[in-house]
């Protein structure tokens, strides 16, 4: 839960919304600004494609349930 509301803590802040356009024109992350180039599968890379954000910060931000060690 900790995780989600970074995230969103993070998409609310106006430089991450004014970073979206440029990151899908030049490929990178509107979160982290690294090279976003290659996805896990399709649903990652669409999830790019709404979101322009990397698959590393998909993996830290929206699958973060699904990786945590017990």
């Amino acid at each position: 839960m900790e995780r989600l509301e970074e995230l969103i803590r993070i998409l609310s802040e106006p430089e991450t919304r004014a970073r979206h356009s440029k990151a899908k024109t030049t490929r990178t992350c509107k979160i982290c600004g690294c090279e976003a180039l290659h996805f896990r599968d399709a649903a990652s890379a669409f999830e790019y494609s709404v979101s322009a954000i990397c698959q590393e910060c998909q993996d830290k931000y929206l699958c973060a349930g699904n990786r945590q060690a017990g």
